[in-house]
């Protein structure tokens, strides 16, 4: 979470690669370690913080929170890659489809009853230059893309932060890792 000095330095939506060098300088801000929690009092160690690993997750469950606070018993709430399923649908679960990285097709469905199902991967946001995909799944070791063997990961649990949590910790981790997680 303390990734924010290497991440607001790519810029995925464009086609434009960083500074590799200002990415080496930055990446030494980059230590968990330097944040306290006490209570309700988050002190960062003065560096700026990206939740952007669980943030869709955690919006994802205070939208479905809102909802069940508001008597809906049946809702499909869709976060691009993140969705959450409110009721069963009369039992019978709801449909959620995965996508077949680099491409607009399915590769695999699930059903869901009040869970989420979150799929994190390196084919929506990156940068392709030279024939190489610079993707935004960042290591905070090297500020670069992560090496992995994954191209996809969805995780289905009762919620959607955590969830959104383990389907990046899975990339991160690469296949053999990611399937005893």
């Amino acid at each position: 979470i303390t990734l924010c000095p290497v991440s607001e330095m790519w810029d995925f939506t464009g086609d434009t690669l960083p500074d590799f060098r200002k990415i080496t300088d930055a990446v030494k801000n980059v230590d968990y370690r330097k944040i306290e929690v006490k209570g309700n009092t988050v002190n960062s160690g003065g560096t700026r913080l990206d939740l952007g690993a669980i943030a869709k997750g955690y919006i994802c469950d205070m939208v479905a929170q809102k909802l069940r606070e508001n008597s809906v018993d049946e809702a499909i709430i869709n976060f691009g890659g993140n969705v959450t399923v409110i009721g069963d649908n009369h039992g019978k679960g709801y449909t959620v489809g995965i996508a077949k990285p680099f491409s607009d097709t399915t590769v695999a469905s699930v059903v869901l009853k009040d869970r989420s199902a979150v799929t994190s991967g390196i084919y929506q946001r990156y940068i392709e230059t030279d024939g190489k995909i610079y993707h935004h799944i960042l290591s905070s070791d090297t500020g670069m893309p992560i090496d992995t063997d994954i191209v996809s990961a969805t995780v289905i649990f009762d919620n959607s932060t955590d969830a959104d949590a383990l389907s990046t910790v899975c990339m991160l981790l690469g296949l053999d890792k990611a399937k005893q997680l």
